[in-house]
């Protein structure tokens, strides 16, 4: 094809080839082809399965005698005919132009050093198209091997990566307890190491202890309890799930958490109403009700003491009686708004629980004795979670049956895999049945009684999302 050429652009074009591999630059290239583009516009690379590349001339004939000497054959980038391919056998002329064009864009125009030693890359002849100098800009060939081999490094530090996490989820609790490693904290008992091991599920109050005293969720926890539900569907992380453990409604718990964390415990296990509505997803694993003449008489008791009820049915909520103190419980507690009926007792069906509402402590105190009583003539049982609310609930049932019913339904045994953190009275027998209980630091002293683990944390300072990091390995 060049020797088709005037002498004179000949002689310009050597000069400006000459200027290019001394200056380095790429945009004098770029005005060599803008110059000569009539006859070096087909100029392209081939692939062929048993011959080297050839550069079709004007007249259609790809004869090999067309390179000028300085061209040779040998100095091109060949497949290979036999034994294992090389990148070029793999990459269409499509593909490599695309490689080439990201290798111009994380190199552009200034070029790239190569670590060829200056004696190699004085024994090879100066090529326009493969210019291997130490400061030179690479050829195409070299730009495009080499780019691949980038994307191959990338793609093997990615697999390390994945490898890394991997050892990283195995040998997490193995290090907590590694003679080694840093001290233990001084809030964890040495006993409870060995129990740690065992960890695959995490049932956790919210009022007073995934929420703090100001109804927020600390960033600490926040992360600790995303992280705890993305375990929960890895096949290599031992644990295997994360659910709340309530009195409230299942609406009112995730009304009390942030907008994402609702998003993901929402669709997951959880127990509510004090034990009494127990979900895996869509199911319900187990549920218990108040006997009708049960709530007549709770009924008629708070009437003649002067305090405000409440009626659970999942998550709709009655009351006789609308006080500013039950529609604080929507306004402050997140639950929804109680709807309004004449007589409880008159409901069709019946009730999980009675919540019965106060301010006044002392007075409530005195209701407690009461309802105590009236509890035991109608196979029921009371418990408390907020020093202003007491709660009826059917005999035999309490948060830690809940939880222990959803365990079941979930192929975790709780006295061996089970982190329970709380911080209430109601959270007591949830405490002591799990392989390891958390009390926050804001607990109330029957929850640290119970707890085998007193966090020096509150609530309001993360102190569950200590116990969930720690105690539950993430």
């Amino acid at each position: 094809m060049i020797r088709k050429f005037p002498l004179s652009m000949l002689g310009s074009t050597y000069l400006l080839f000459l200027f290019a591999i001394c200056s380095n630059t790429f945009l004098i290239l770029e005005a060599f082809l803008t110059c000569n583009g009539p006859a070096l516009k087909k100029l392209r690379l081939q692939q062929r399965s048993s011959a080297s590349f050839v550069f079709p001339d004007d007249d259609g004939d790809n004869s090999i005698d067309d390179y000028p000497p300085e061209w040779e054959s040998s100095q091109l980038p060949t497949p290979r005919t036999k034994g294992a391919p090389n990148k070029l056998d793999l990459y269409g002329e499509d593909e490599l132009a695309d490689l080439l064009q990201l290798h111009q864009q994380l190199y552009p125009r200034t070029g790239k050093s190569t670590d060829r030693s200056s004696e190699s890359s004085a024994q090879q002849p100066l090529n326009p198209l493969d210019q291997s100098g130490g400061n030179s800009f690479l050829g195409i060939h070299d730009m495009v091997m080499e780019t691949i081999q980038e994307l191959e490094v990338v793609k093997k530090v990615q697999e390390k990566e994945k490898e890394s996490l991997v050892d990283d989820d195995m040998s997490l609790l193995s290090s907590i307890t590694d003679a080694d490693a840093a001290p233990l904290p001084t809030w964890l008992p040495s006993d409870i190491v060995e129990k740690m091991k065992g960890i695959r599920a995490i049932a956790s109050d919210v009022d007073g202890t995934i929420t703090g005293s100001d109804q927020s969720v600390h960033p600490k926890t926040q992360s600790a309890i995303q992280r705890a539900v993305e375990a929960s569907y890895s096949p290599i992380h031992q644990l295997k799930t994360f659910f709340p453990a309530t009195g409230k409604s299942k609406a009112g718990a995730m009304a009390s958490l942030p907008s994402d964390l609702a998003s993901l415990l929402s669709q997951g296990p959880g127990v509510y109403i004090q034990g009494l509505y127990c979900v895996n997803g869509d199911k319900i694993v187990f549920e218990k009700k108040l006997s009708i003449t049960a709530v007549a008489a709770a009924e008629k008791l708070v009437a003649e003491l002067g305090t405000s009820v409440i009626a659970y049915d999942g998550d709709s909520l009655y009351t006789n009686d609308l006080t500013d103190t039950v529609r604080e419980l929507h306004e402050i507690w997140n639950e929804p708004l109680s709807k309004e009926i004449s007589v409880l007792a008159d409901y069709p069906g019946s009730f999980h629980k009675l919540l019965i509402c106060d301010k006044d402590l002392d007075k409530l105190n005195s209701v407690r004795t009461s309802l105590e009583q009236l509890a035991k003539e109608y196979d029921c049982v009371v418990t408390q979670a907020i020093p202003t609310m007491l709660e009826l609930l059917p005999s035999g049932c309490s948060k830690a049956f809940g939880v222990i019913k959803l365990c079941e339904d979930l192929g975790i045994d709780p006295a061996t895999e089970l982190l329970a953190v709380g911080d209430a009275e109601n959270d007591v027998e949830m405490l002591e049945m799990a392989a390891i209980g958390c009390a926050v630091e804001n607990a109330n002293h029957l929850a640290k009684d119970a707890a085998d683990v007193i966090l020096p944390l509150t609530s309001t300072d993360g102190g569950a999302g200590l116990a969930f990091e720690v105690i539950g390995g993430l």
